[in-house]
């Protein structure tokens, strides 16, 4: 893994900790519920919830830096999603 994947690996683990614990916090989940969505369908939810009033900042601007700080990838990475399939294939 390259620095610039290490970082970008960093900045996606964060960022998805802090939408999902908001997320979570809101709906009254905890992290494992929301362990199947990306990092952009947090970010959505979230904007869902609480974007309205512009309390949170505007969506695309929001979605645009996160997307540059993690990568295409990462944004759409669904973790449980690789986890079922591995899963899958040991059986």
């Amino acid at each position: 893994m390259t620095a610039n994947e290490t970082k970008k690996q960093q900045a996606y683990d964060r960022l998805r900790k802090l939408t999902s614990n908001r997320v979570a916090r809101v709906l009254g989940l905890v992290d494992e519920d929301l362990a199947n969505l990306s990092l952009a369908q947090l970010i959505n939810l979230l904007f869902l919830m609480h974007g309205d009033g512009g309390s949170i900042g505007n969506f695309n601007v929001s979605f645009v830096a996160a997307l540059e700080l993690v990568g295409v990838d990462l944004i759409w990475y669904e973790p449980m999603t690789e986890r079922a399939t591995n899963s899958q294939q040991v059986q």
